[in-house]
């Protein structure tokens, strides 16, 4: 169980400080522990519920300064994301995004990238869908990293 004021990863909001652990009724009759978290890269109090017990989301703690170091060369040694096959490759980038786990959004912004430069050389664009798995995964990445190196986002070299 997180604590109140520990950071933590959510695979869709990324870097997130738990503001509170409570207990709310969001449906008659049904008592359920939440954790509030905060983004850390969103301004505006945005608060996202997510209960304690929840299974298809899983937070994370975040990586260590030197995972976060090791990180590509990691990334390199792990599972290929890209698939020719479109719709079996925007399944696994989708599950990629979903687990939020480092090393496999690593080895995913590798392989868009190394497809984007391919494509550039032929004067063609990534796919759209591709295009957006990677700036999400990109932002991700950054936001995490930049947090555990103690560096600014754009200072954080993918």
């Amino acid at each position: 169980m997180f604590q109140v004021g520990q950071t933590v990863v959510h695979p869709g909001e990324g870097l997130c400080v738990v503001t509170d652990i409570r207990t709310e009724e969001f449906v008659k009759g049904c008592l359920q522990e939440y954790y509030l978290l905060r983004p850390c890269g969103i301004d505006g109090g945005m608060t996202v519920y997510l209960p304690v017990n929840q299974e298809k989301i899983r937070l994370r703690t975040t990586m260590t300064a030197a995972q976060a170091s090791s990180l590509c060369e990691t990334a390199a040694s792990a599972e290929p994301v890209w698939v020719e096959n479109e719709r079996e490759r925007q399944e696994k980038i989708a599950a990629v995004l979903r687990e939020g786990e480092p090393i496999a959004l690593m080895r995913m912004v590798q392989d868009l990238r190394a497809e984007q430069a391919k494509r550039r050389a032929i004067g063609k664009k990534l796919r759209h869908a591709d295009e957006r798995a990677l700036q999400d995964a990109t932002r991700l990445l950054r936001e995490e990293m930049a947090a555990v190196l103690k560096i600014a986002p754009s200072e954080v070299k993918l």
